[in-house]
């Protein structure tokens, strides 16, 4: 708008026809170039923009602008929450843990946070908590988030905005549990059946004591030959778990032998 003295703006549905160029001298002109437009209604609309020198020649055609206007908040968005490991939705082992955001495909931007319980103003609005690049929005759909250290429950909310700026009406929020604490080492002891002798046996399966395994859901026994190195820890979802404490333990051959016994809790953490 080089050499512009005066703009006139004319704002419309888009559908509508173009209006008709302004006279030098119609009221419509004003002498500070406009940065804002109300919109007169919602839907596709569309901006004409006129200029005027200071010789009253009016722009031979208009510029034009076209933006859809609405006010109508997304519909909330759903959220779940596991631990990327066990897949569990009820307690997580670590802090970073996988998050699954549906009913957003009309989201542009993404508030995933412990701590943003109200309603952002607008989509521009400061995520409290947030880890995503934009003011703590994500600009993608977020598949991740960690949450704070502190082993407890842990509720996170999500809020999404469209692409016009609004947000949902209404918190959206799931709990899970954070657990990273290892259950202590258990102790245990092996024993002769019949002697209750703790240093020889001619029974197998022999006894076997654990105890010192408070918190305990499921137990794992490794039974070998006493100068074999120990074993490495089991994994999580190793098929030798079994969920009522073991009393007995088979016994792989003659001479000396060791039982190993490890622990899981509830959130799959092992001794």
């Amino acid at each position: 708008d080089t050499d512009a003295v005066a703009w006139c703006v004319f704002e419309q549905a888009a559908a509508a026809g173009a209006p008709a160029a302004p006279l030098f001298g119609d009221l419509c002109f004003v002498g500070t170039r406009p940065v804002a437009q109300s919109m007169a209604a919602v839907g596709n609309r569309k901006v004409y923009v006129y200029t005027r020198d200071v010789a009253a020649n009016v722009s031979s055609a208009a510029a034009v602008a076209t933006i859809n206007y609405t006010t109508s908040a997304p519909a909330n968005p759903t959220l779940a929450l596991s631990d990327p490991t066990t897949s569990s939705t009820t307690y997580a082992r670590q802090q970073a843990i996988t998050i699954a955001v549906g009913n957003d495909a009309t989201a542009a931007r993404w508030c995933v946070s412990e701590t943003q319980t109200t309603k952002p103003s607008i989509g521009t609005s400061t995520c409290t908590g947030g880890a995503g690049p934009s003011s703590g929005w994500f600009t993608t759909e977020p598949t991740t988030f960690t949450m704070s250290a502190t082993d407890a429950a842990k509720t996170v909310y999500v809020w999404i905005a469209d692409g016009a700026n609004n947000v949902n009406a209404t918190a959206v929020s799931t709990v899970i549990t954070l657990d990273t604490a290892l259950p202590a080492t258990p102790v245990v002891a092996l024993s002769d059946t019949n002697t209750s002798s703790t240093t020889a046996t001619n029974v197998s399966p022999a006894g076997l004591a654990i105890t010192v395994d408070t918190g305990a859901v499921m137990w794992l026994v490794v039974e070998q030959a006493l100068a074999t190195a120990p074993p490495s820890v089991p994994a999580w979802n190793s098929g030798s778990w079994v969920g009522t404490r073991p009393t007995t333990t088979t016994l792989g051959a003659t001479g000396d032998r060791k039982a190993y016994v490890f622990t899981k809790d509830i959130a799959e953490n092992i001794s």
